[in-house]
């Protein structure tokens, strides 16, 4: 294996590596919710959230954006090593 194959290599295993750390930053895997009654009739509210592995509040699109620009990193570094000279 020559080092540009290493070296593609590598890069392909950061690339998962870091999507793998985004899903579990920033996939919303739990959802919790809250209500709050008041006195009068009609007046209580209620809310809910999607939150990460990691507590951190977040949603669908946040983890499709960061899923997204990993990907397109990845993929620049890959085309970068592909037409280095060996």
């Amino acid at each position: 294996m020559s080092s540009r194959d290493r070296s593609v290599a590598a890069t392909v295993w950061l690339g998962l590596l870091a999507l793998v750390l985004v899903t579990v930053m920033f996939a919303p895997v739990l959802t919790m919710g809250w209500c709050a009654d008041a006195d009068e009739g009609g007046q209580s509210i209620c809310g809910s959230m999607q939150t990460s592995l990691l507590g951190m509040e977040s949603n669908l699109w946040l983890w499709l954006g960061a899923m997204l620009i990993v990907l397109v990193a990845t993929l620049l570094l890959l085309r970068r090593r592909r037409t280095e000279p060996s």
